[in-house]
């Protein structure tokens, strides 16, 4: 099966293969970071989470950008209960 885009992809010099690569990758690359940032961090809500995460799963190029530039600030890491650092729970129960 042959696809035109394909074709005429490979019939381009090498260094506009690579413009063309790192046109669509990046984009792309920053989207799935935003995603996987998002889902890692925790929000003022849940609906804001899910928000940003339908931003980065349903705009596929865009969705990256609004979440950098607006949400990714927003966000922050949850506490975790014995994290490297934090004192430990030292309450004894007699």
């Amino acid at each position: 099966m042959k696809i035109p885009l394909l074709q005429w992809f490979a019939t381009l010099p090498p260094e506009k293969q690579l413009l063309y690569a790192a046109g669509l990758t990046l984009p792309l690359l920053a989207n799935f970071l935003a995603i996987w940032h998002a889902y890692k961090r925790q929000f003022n809500s849940p609906l804001e989470k899910v928000l940003w995460l339908g931003v980065g799963l349903f705009l596929p190029f865009l969705g990256g950008l609004p979440y950098w530039l607006l949400g990714a600030w927003r966000g922050r890491l949850p506490a975790a209960a014995n994290a490297p650092g934090t004192p430990a729970n030292t309450t004894t129960s007699e």
